[in-house]
């Protein structure tokens, strides 16, 4: 039911959005804009993109050979853009991982080597995401207080909650015997209700599959090199998917603002709208860029706006779910 719930009001999401956006007064030279816009920077906004997607499939390679998944390049392309569409469809991106792991089953990956690469590779980007926003969000006060003073608020309130997120996050992934009471309560939960039966044999596989969750997030933490390396390709991907709105605005032939800048001021927009409960940010991500950049952008921020949500989530969008409905076809054949 809640998933159909996600599928109906991401639609209507997105249309008022749209229907916002176009009934700007600006966006009636829209012929003119499309027509004057420098496509070199939109392919190089693309190319940005293309790179987040491929160092998301490197880290995951990269953290699957610590637990011994031989993995292949396009295995990772295929879980990074099934991760994409349903964090896209999905309140606070929650259905990302689980169906990350759902896939990887498939491909006879165990689901406690597949919780444990995803948790840590988690861990890791909020960590990264959360120092990555404070540390421009510090150096960049001039900047904050002059353009964009209104969103102070939402921002303060989004690093809080990201940064008190991860050491909620870091205490339940390393506390074993709290994920094995809370497994024991949802399945004694569906006992209750006769939805399950063989409960103490389910246990069992339960508890086994977390111990070796368990050891293999120690297996993590123990290899200092390639966690240092995750850390580092993290900050290159985030760098490159927030500097596609750096490509949009020299699309736009504007050339005044350098690129740390608007990176800047993006990082600092993900942090305000990432925990708002919609699925995709839809609605909520436009109207943030629109008010964040409309001092940077001027008269054509609706034609921005557009540019940089095509690239940034409509193609994840389009693309994750091409592939879903792919595997599903080729599930049915089979």
């Amino acid at each position: 039911m809640k998933k159909r719930w996600n599928y109906l009001i991401l639609p209507v999401l997105i249309g008022l959005t749209l229907y916002f956006i176009l009934a700007d007064p600006n966006l009636k030279n829209l012929p003119f804009l499309i027509k004057n816009t420098k496509y070199s920077y939109v392919l190089l906004g693309l190319s940005f993109i293309l790179f987040y997607w491929g160092i998301n499939t490197v880290i995951i390679k990269e953290l699957g050979e610590v637990l011994r998944l031989n993995l292949s390049f396009w295995q990772g392309l295929k879980y990074t853009l099934i991760g994409q569409y349903y964090s896209n469809i999905t309140p606070l991106a929650t259905g990302g991982q689980p169906l990350q792991v759902y896939y990887m089953h498939q491909d006879q990956i165990p689901p406690a080597d597949s919780s444990s690469l995803l948790i840590s590779k988690f861990i890791i980007y909020q960590l990264v995401v959360t120092c990555y926003s404070l540390i421009l969000f510090l150096t960049r006060t001039e900047l904050i207080f002059n353009h964009i003073k209104g969103m102070l608020p939402l921002i303060l309130m989004g690093l809080g909650l990201n940064i008190l997120g991860v050491i909620i996050l870091i205490l339940l992934a390393f506390n074993a015997r709290m994920i094995k009471q809370v497994s024991r309560l949802i399945v004694n939960f569906f006992a209750y209700i006769k939805l399950l039966k063989k409960r103490a044999q389910l246990e069992q596989k339960i508890a086994a599959q977390i111990n070796q969750y368990g050891i293999n997030l120690k297996k993590m933490q123990a290899n200092r090199a390639k966690t240092a390396l995750v850390i580092l390709l993290t900050f290159c991907q985030l760098t490159f998917y927030f500097g596609v709105t750096y490509c949009v605005y020299r699309a736009l032939g504007l050339n005044k603002s350098p690129f740390w800048e608007i990176v800047a001021m993006q990082s600092l927009l993900y942090m305000a709208v990432s925990f708002l409960p919609v699925p995709g940010t839809a609605g909520v991500a436009e109207g943030g860029f629109y008010l964040l950049f409309k001092v940077i952008f001027s008269n054509q921020v609706s034609y921005a706006t557009l540019l940089w949500r095509l690239l940034v989530y409509y193609l994840g969008l389009l693309l994750g779910g091409f592939l879903v409905v792919l595997i599903k076809i080729k599930a049915a054949v089979k």
